[in-house]
């Protein structure tokens, strides 16, 4: 308890001198962050940057952000102007460095200075041609950089000038529609190419506003953030590359009261209640509609709340019109127990961890209560005023993400069967006629293009059952598919209850040609209870053996989280060789008989 609370103040004096834009400060805070264990800082992060304009003297505003996420960032920038040099070239200085991602930030004004200059002296065809040429060279670099590359390159889009030109905006031969066509390329580039992810320069620009940039400082020295804005900058960027190392929370656990409507309930009554399309019902209005687009990406809503649950129902059938209907939450906690305890119930019925929750509450009481108690729930900072609401909402990093898988898509439903398995479980004593009960259904396939966005994901947030908790990007996993020696597997499981999609994920890497090492060995927590990893393990063996492996070494590496899984590997019958506080290494001679389990239909899929 004593080091999240810790790791939460210096998230807090983070976020304050990144507001200051102050260099020394930051440095000497980076300095603290660096002396930090390593299970707070975060996973190691590589960063490229290719970029039309010096960052150099600002890298340590980039790093302090980052570090925020956590994660311990090295960055590398390329020299000024040489992106196709840079990353088409898989011998150039930042390929071969090998970055985890790559960013690109460019303004048009260095691409194409002389239309920057003077358009007027651009005829229609000469428009037409730079914007082809444009066309041509962002093509060129996206088709051929995710040819070559397996690491996720990051476009910015361009930024518009500060400057109101209105002779500019009212001619077809304008820069201002030249940075607005070659932006709508940018997001077409970004649907076409999965490994592209957008940098929303040109948004952050509009948002901050003219103090985006310094232009004594861009005429001196090419440097045209200003330092004013540098800390949001930074800030802007930490938050693109952070859907990369962590999942979305999974699950928002909100009040009703001053939260989804304006008032009491059990003191004004329902006329009184304030939602609708006047002010300010209209913002508790549009705070029901950002939870609903939530809900739809697959994030799970649990209604927390100190209340009568017959007029919380009222309320919902009453006003019948509201965006949230009652049947939108997965779970209902109303009633007059303490929150922190609701919530506690709640996570163990869904078989959720704790920091899967997102808390929203209007009552610095309830707020500081849940923090007490359950400081690994994730709070939400607000107050009475629905727009701070609103606005904590939208600007949460917490729900971030690229793509929406169809696991993501299936979540909601499944933690509502996980509830149905628990009361089949207590009406039955015996296990294995439990687990027989459910008709289960597991397909084991190979790692492929196709799934390695999921196996992405569980890389990245599973954390109870996870032997080494590695945090795999796809193009690791890419280079992991290409070696015909590894054996890299998922397992996705079903039952009479629903679909849970792939929940498993086994990893085998070939250390020669007769052992293989277990890189990473998961399970959802979804999936837990059900033997699961008995099949994922039974398949891997056959498969090892198929490829002549006599030697099997694993690794059990402790965590906060994991202590669930400290005698897995035991309990499989590999043989401990050595072990310490954090790590337990193992063997296992093969070929060994090992038991098929016979409570699961298994479907093989990997030919």
């Amino acid at each position: 308890m004593t080091k999240i609370s810790n790791w939460q103040k210096i998230k807090k004096q983070i976020a304050d001198v990144l507001f200051e834009g102050n260099i020394v400060k930051t440095r000497k805070l980076l300095e603290k962050i660096n002396k930090l264990p390593k299970n707070l800082r975060g996973d190691h992060l590589r960063l490229g940057i290719v970029r039309t304009f010096t960052i150099e003297t600002q890298l340590d505003f980039f790093k302090l952000a980052i570090s925020m996420l956590p994660a311990k960032v090295e960055i590398k920038v390329a020299d000024i102007e040489n992106i196709e040099q840079e990353l088409l070239d898989p011998k150039s200085d930042l390929i071969s460095w090998k970055p985890d991602i790559v960013l690109v930030l460019w303004r048009l004004e260095e691409i194409i200075p002389q239309f920057y200059a003077n358009p007027n002296i651009f005829s229609n065809k000469d428009y037409n041609n730079c914007m082809k040429k444009i066309k041509i060279r962002i093509n060129h670099l996206t088709n051929n950089y995710t040819k070559l590359l397996n690491s996720p390159l990051i476009l910015s889009t361009m930024p518009i000038p500060q400057i109101i030109d209105i002779h500019d905006i009212n001619n077809t031969v304008s820069y201002r529609r030249l940075v607005e066509e070659i932006n709508l390329l940018i997001f077409k580039c970004q649907s076409k190419f999965k490994k592209i992810s957008i940098f929303d320069f040109n948004g952050w620009c509009s948002i901050y506003g003219k103090d985006s940039f310094d232009r004594k400082m861009d005429f001196f020295a090419r440097q045209p953030i200003s330092s004013e804005a540098i800390g949001s900058f930074a800030s802007e960027i930490a938050r693109t590359l952070r859907p990369f190392i962590f999942s979305p929370s999974k699950a928002i656990a909100i009040d009703a009261d001053n939260v989804l409507w304006g008032g009491i309930l059990g003191e004004d009554g329902i006329n009184e209640i304030k939602i609708g399309h006047e002010y300010p019902g209209n913002i508790y209005w549009r705070i029901q509609e950002f939870i609903l687009k939530l809900k739809q990406r697959g994030i799970l809503l649990f209604l927390l709340s100190k209340n009568n649950i017959k007029d919380i129902k009222k309320i919902f059938s009453n006003i019948g019109y509201m965006p949230l209907k009652f049947n939108d939450f997965d779970s209902v906690k109303v009633n007059w127990k303490k929150k922190y305890i609701n919530l506690k119930e709640i996570a163990s019925d869904f078989n959720l961890g704790l920091d899967s929750f997102v808390f929203i509450d209007d009552q610095p009481f309830e707020r500081e209560q849940m923090k007490y108690n359950l400081p690994n729930v994730n709070i939400l900072e607000i107050s009475e005023d629905p727009l701070t609401i609103l606005s904590a909402l939208e600007n949460c990093w917490l729900f971030d993400q690229y793509s929406i898988s169809q696991e993501d898509k299936i979540r909601s439903i499944d933690y509502t069967s996980e509830v149905k398995r628990k009361s089949l479980k207590q009406s039955i004593n015996n296990t294995e006629k439990f687990l027989k009960t459910l008709k289960l259904k597991a397909i084991v396939s190979l790692l492929n293009k196709k799934n390695t966005y999921r196996a992405t994901q569980m890389l990245a947030k599973t954390n109870q059952f996870n032997l080494r908790t590695k945090r795999h990007s796809e193009s690791k996993l890419s280079k992991i598919i290409n070696d015909s020696n590894n054996i890299s597997l998922t397992l996705s499981l079903s039952d009479q209850f629903g679909d849970q999609g792939i929940i498993g994920l086994i990893i085998g890497l070939a250390k020669n040609n007769r052992t293989l090492f277990i890189d990473s060995f998961l399970l959802s927590c979804r999936a837990l209870g059900r033997g699961a990893e008995k099949v994922l393990w039974y398949v891997f063996i056959q498969q090892a053996i198929k490829k002549n492996i006599t030697n099997i070494k694993a690794e059990y590496i402790c965590t906060q989280k994991n202590s669930q899984v400290s005698e897995l590997f035991d309990s499989l019958g590999m043989n401990c060789i050595n072990k310490n506080k954090t790590n337990t290494l193992y063997k296992l001679s093969l070929p060994l008989r090992i038991k098929k389990p016979n409570w699961i239909k298994i479907v093989m899929n990997t030919k």
